[in-house]
Formats: C-alpha cells, structure tokens, sequence
C-alpha cells in the first residue's frame, strides 16, 4: 500500500502528462491477487487453522485498497465511465471464486463484497431517480433469491448465503426508500401535470418492489421465523415493508396532490380546497386500507387505518374547517365527539376484533375420591 500511495504521488501528478495508467493497473492487480491467495489456501483438513485476519479482515481490506486505487486511477485519467463496468467486473470475480475451495465464512464475504459492488455501480452508471430504481429492484431481488435459498429446516451451516443476502437487500430497500423520500428535494425539479409525471412513476415502482418484498417475506415466515431469531427476522422484513407501502403511498399522492392545487388569482381558494382534497383522501385510503385488514383478517393492518383514520379527523376538524364561520365549526366539533365516541364503544365491544384472545382455561380435573384423607 505504502508503494502505491508513493507511486500514485510521482505519477498522478496534476501536472504530470502522461499518465501511467496500464502499468498501474497491472501493479494493482498483481497487488490483489498476491492477498487473495491467502484466503482461498483453507483445505477442509487445516480448516480449523483459519483465522478471522485471513477469513474476514484480508478479503474486505484487499476490496477496499484495490476498489479506491483504481477509482483515483481511472478518474485522474479521465475514464470514469469505466467506473461501473469495473465494479460489475468485481462482482463477477467474486461471484467466481466462491466456486473455489475455501472456508464457509471466506465463501460468505465474497457474496457480500458482490452484492457491495453491483450495489455501488448503480449510482456509477445510473443518475438522478435511476438509482432509486435500481436500489430498490436489486433489494427485491436478493430478497427474492434470499426466500428461495432458505429452506423450511435451516441448518447453521447452509443458512449463512440466505441471511447475508436478507441483510444486504434490506440495506439495498432502506437506501430505495430514503431515495424516494428525498426526491422532491434531490432533484428539485418543477411538476407541470400531477400523478403523469417520472416522479409518482419512480414511486408506483417503490410500491411494487416493495409490495412484493412483503410477499416474498411472508412465505419463509410459515416455515423458519419460530427457529430463525436472525437480524432482521422475516416477520420484521414483512411488516416493514408493509409500513414502508402505506406511507410512501400516502406521502406520494399527498405530492401530487400539492402539485394539483396552486394558489393564483384565479383561484384564491387553492389552499382550502387542497386541504378538503388531501383530507378526502386520506380518509378514502384508511377506509379501504380497514377493509383490507379486516377480509385479511389482519389486525396489523386495522391499527394501521385506525391510526390513519383519527389523523384524519383530527386534521380536517382542526386545521381544514379553520375558514368555516363560527355555527359550522360548532356543528363540526359535535360531530367529532359523537364519531370518537362511537370508535370508542365500537372498540368496547370489540366490533373490530382487535383485542387478542384470552387463552381457553384449563377445564378442572375431577377430584378423586378420598383424596383429602
């Protein structure tokens, strides 16, 4: 390392033309071959002889050195559009060697540091919404891989492939959903025609990736989620990507909603009518997500609607019908109590089945008789 930074130093020069560029690219890759030996050389016999230096610590320090190495080579020399073909070449080698023998741990970076690459020429290629959508299909498909590779009895052995891609497809889906959450923000760009423009499309995709990552999730949880306390469960993956739907379901509508409405001499009642819409919507989307809840019969998804239902009310009463004179807000405040009070006895009786129920008791045993002699 310390005679590369010394050669990058001599050579990479601002001002030093030409650039050596195919000498330094053989010097790094006979660099990363002479350490990736180290880590293969684990015969199943001195297995045991492995260490977490030559198993783990080796192969990712050998990745980052030659990854940033031939980043600053390339884009000194004005080849950055080699960037994302190389990590797609660095994925495909590692994906090679786990082919090779080697330890079961060895075998389970090389995975990852695939994963890593592929990951990292998404933003190298694509740009602007692209790499949301490809953060969020590669996490649908690892996760998708990851529900194949599980099996319904897992052996600790045979589970290390699937929890490693589990992991890196919820870091993949997490980085898709920040993406769609700062769009608006990233790109800064001018919406002309709401729901029939690129960024409610981008959200429609994050719906269906992440609409099947809840699917996918949900067939190993019948089988492995009562063994398997790996982090993040199958449960855990499931019930967030369903969270995950709803909200940027409602905050992309919510957007375009925004983009509807314009305050202009024309129509100096924007606001108010943008906020009657918003409030429709928001209760035409908990009714329908209750329903679901209950023909799924699925109290994860009633609190949900709940929750969203009493936001809801409370905005439209408290923040909507502010403009209303002073008789319609009376009217209005009454007919919120009486609808609290009737969620209120509704949940009493339990019309909506939220509560969970009280196990059967044990029936008592008859006594025998002269037991108490």
């Amino acid at each position: 390392m310390a005679f590369f930074i010394g050669w990058y130093v001599e050579w990479f020069d601002v001002y030093n033309t030409p650039k050596p560029l195919a000498a330094t690219a053989i010097f790094i890759g006979l660099f990363f071959v002479t350490f990736l030996i180290p880590s293969l050389r684990t015969p199943q016999n001195e297995e045991h002889r492995s260490t977490p230096i030559t198993e783990i610590l080796l192969p990712l320090t050998n990745a980052a050195f030659v990854a940033l190495a031939f980043y600053s080579v390339l884009q000194d020399t004005g080849n950055h559009d080699l960037l994302p073909w190389l990590a797609v070449l660095f994925a495909a080698f590692y994906l090679g060697l786990m082919r090779l023998p080697q330890s079961r741990v060895t075998s389970a970076v090389h995975l990852s540091l695939a994963i890593v690459f592929l990951t990292i020429a998404i933003p190298l290629k694509a740009s602007g919404r692209w790499i949301i959508v490809g953060w969020l299909a590669e996490g649908a498909a690892l996760l998708w891989v990851a529900a194949r590779l599980s099996s319904p009895t897992p052996v600790k052995a045979a589970a290390t492939a699937p929890l490693i891609l589990r992991r890196l497809a919820t870091i993949a889906l997490v980085l898709g959903i920040c993406g769609l959450l700062v769009e608006p923000f990233w790109l800064n760009e001018r919406i002309e025609t709401a729901f029939l423009n690129l960024r409610f499309a981008t959200a429609l995709f994050g719906l269906a990736a992440l609409g099947l990552s809840a699917l996918v999730a949900h067939g190993p949880i019948r089988h492995s989620d009562d063994q398997d306390k790996t982090i993040p469960t199958w449960f855990t993956i499931a019930g967030s990507s369903i969270v995950a739907f709803n909200f940027i379901a409602i905050l992309s509508c919510l957007r375009e909603l925004d983009s509807a409405w314009r305050v202009s001499a024309d129509n100096p009642e924007a606001d108010l009518q943008k906020a009657l819409a918003i409030s429709a919507f928001l209760m035409i989307y908990g009714a329908c997500l209750l329903a679901m809840g209950f023909w799924k019969r699925s109290a994860f998804l009633r609190w949900q609607a709940l929750l969203l239902l009493v936001f809801t009310i409370g905005k439209a009463f408290l923040y909507d019908l502010r403009n209303l004179s002073q008789g319609y807000r009376v009217l209005s405040f009454l007919g919120l109590g009486a609808l609290l009070m009737a969620i209120s006895f509704a949940y009493q009786k339990d019309w909506l089945a939220l509560r969970i129920p009280n196990p059967t008791p044990e029936p008592h045993l008859p006594r025998q008789e002269g037991a108490d002699q």
